[in-house]
């Protein structure tokens, strides 16, 4: 299980109950708002109309609720009931009263705590924050007022209980938003609004931080029936004789059903199969939060954080939903890449990202590429290998060669320039000026020329020529001549692995000749001679290493005892 810091928030206070006229802001007695932060203003008025209706009877209960203001605040009330109270302070005639506390926090404030409504309560209980008391209360009106600041501990992993369907639970607080809209509430019934709270605790830790803002809640209404949707859930002792009130006895232990809850979200895949498929209550904890801040950043388009996550969880929650981040990941190599492109190269850039689940997690999420997760040089070295490792049969060169240039990564712009076999002279003039590896003395250069120059000059070319040329194995000799001939036209017409055609090997042999690398040509390019089957480029090709210097031997003598040369 993760451990979770402490966040440190603002909260501002309404605190409302019965007092005697001395003790009264408004010099009446009754009950009112004996103290607001002096920061609030007309949102106090709805707080108290959510408030000032709590009858507990002579039952010693408290009531909990969690519910928002028009101006996007979030409020979280304890109410307490007040047996013989105090006469100088609450009732002279020491009536029965009761007395609430609201703790009101900004919706900025309330998410840096994950949303989580009982990480506030458990946090002002440790603190003894709220007024319980009439004691407290007089020093809060008297003495010191309440503090602004409240330290919260994140809480990390959740309950399971095990009486209950967890997952018919969950797809209750999956349907709170559809609830709200519709104006109806859950009405759970038990005999201490405890047991409300404290189920109500397990359920939203399950949800991801943004799904918790829609569970708003009052564990106790007896005799005080707030409008239907007001609460995702109420709580009481007994029915409420009105349809829009779903009841739920919890003696019973059995989830109400609701129409259209199963939405399937990628956080809800990810969480029906950890309940199905883990070990233990514990492991699922272990993987909780990281599944739940994935799905966060998918609905909110970022990217994840940069503090240490489940790699398990990643796995899992990419495995489970790889079609749909897939979508969403090719929608986001769009943004640089042809979209064919894209679309084909999605399914497979995990594979080629060192760590590779937070960047793509993060590119999907934010459908964009950004080039701080992912820098256009670098995802042009992955479309150059993916294209040699993975599409053997590509033909749309132009397009890579385009976004080849952007990059100015050489050894894509090489493979494309071979591949597309030219390029208009306008096009060559742009990537000279963007590259400093361009040479300007001769005018009229051939892109592949160009690239083969720029390889030669960082010491990389000997490396990109045993890449271009690695589908290429030898010919061991003497053989049969029918048993080479059927070696070649295997090796030729593999489909396992990106080939040069003969006219793209002659083109990538001339730029090394071009550039006085024909020292280079040794290895694979040894090797590609012999599946040579064009009688005039055997031909073309002993031409032009015998008008050049530098050759590697074995190449020249490749060619000059190639069966085909001699015809």
């Amino acid at each position: 299980m993760p451990i979770m810091p402490e966040v440190q928030i603002a909260v501002e206070h309404v605190i409302f109950t019965r007092v005697e006229r001395t003790y009264s802001p408004q010099g009446y007695s009754g009950y009112q708002i004996v103290y607001q932060s002096p920061s609030l203003g007309a949102e106090t008025a709805q707080i108290e109309k959510y408030v000032q209706c709590f009858q507990p009877g002579k039952q010693p209960v408290r009531r909990h609720q969690f519910f928002w203001t028009e101006k996007g605040q979030a409020v979280f009330t304890r109410s307490v009931p007040l047996t013989s109270p105090d006469p100088e302070v609450i009732d002279k005639n020491q009536r029965d009263a009761f007395l609430v506390h609201a703790l009101v926090v900004s919706r900025e404030h309330f998410a840096r705590v994950r949303n989580d409504p009982f990480a506030i309560f458990a946090a002002a209980e440790n603190n003894q924050l709220l007024t319980t008391d009439v004691a407290q209360l007089v020093a809060y009106l008297r003495k010191d007022p309440p503090p602004t600041q409240l330290v919260v501990p994140i809480r990390s992993g959740a309950m399971y209980p095990p009486e209950w369907s967890v997952w018919n639970l969950y797809l209750l607080c999956v349907a709170a938003p559809n609830l709200h809209e519709q104006k109806q509430s859950i009405l759970m019934i038990a005999a201490d609004p405890e047991e409300i709270f404290q189920l109500l605790s397990c359920m939203l830790a399950w949800l991801p931080a943004d799904q918790r803002v829609a569970c708003t809640f009052d564990t106790f209404v007896d005799h005080c029936t707030p409008p239907a949707g007001n609460f995702w859930i109420v709580g009481g002792t007994r029915s409420i004789g009105n349809s829009s009130f779903i009841s739920m006895p919890l003696a019973e232990r059995k989830v109400v059903s609701l129409k259209g809850s199963d939405e399937r979200s990628l956080y809800t895949t990810w969480f029906a199969y950890a309940l199905q498929n883990t070990e233990s209550d514990a492991q699922i904890n272990e993987d909780l939060y990281t599944a739940q801040v994935v799905a966060e950043v998918f609905t909110a388009h970022r990217a994840l954080p940069a503090f240490p996550l489940s790699k398990r969880a990643l796995n899992t929650f990419y495995n489970l939903n790889s079609r749909a981040i897939t979508t969403r990941l090719a929608k986001a190599l769009a943004t640089v890449l042809p979209g064919h492109i894209a679309e084909l190269l999605a399914p497979s850039l995990h594979t080629y990202i060192y760590e590779p689940l937070p960047t793509i997690l993060s590119i999907a999420a934010q459908e964009t590429c950004d080039t701080q997760m992912l820098a256009h040089i670098t995802l042009a070295k992955i479309v150059y290998y993916w294209l040699l490792n993975e599409q053997p049969e590509w033909k749309e060169w132009e397009s890579v060669l385009t976004f080849s240039e952007q990059a100015t990564y050489m050894p894509l712009i090489l493979l494309a320039n071979v591949k597309a076999k030219a390029r208009p002279q306008t096009l060559l003039s742009s990537m000279k000026a963007r590259s400093p590896f361009f040479s300007t003395s001769d005018d009229k250069p051939q892109a592949q020329d160009v690239a083969v120059g720029a390889l030669l000059k960082t010491g990389e070319l000997p490396q990109v020529l045993d890449e271009l040329l690695a589908g290429v194995q030898p010919v061991q000799d003497p053989l049969p001549s029918d048993t080479a001939q059927a070696a070649r036209q295997s090796q030729s017409s593999s489909t396992r692995r990106l080939q040069l055609s003969d006219e793209e090997f002659q083109m990538l042999v001339n730029a090394l000749l071009h550039q006085q690398a024909g020292n280079l040509l040794q290895g694979r390019c040894v090797w590609r001679v012999e599946y040579l089957q064009n009688s005039r480029i055997v031909r073309s090709l002993v031409k032009a290493v015998d008008a050049s210097q530098n050759v590697a031997a074995e190449f020249v003598h490749a060619l000059h005892h190639h069966p085909l040369y001699s015809r």
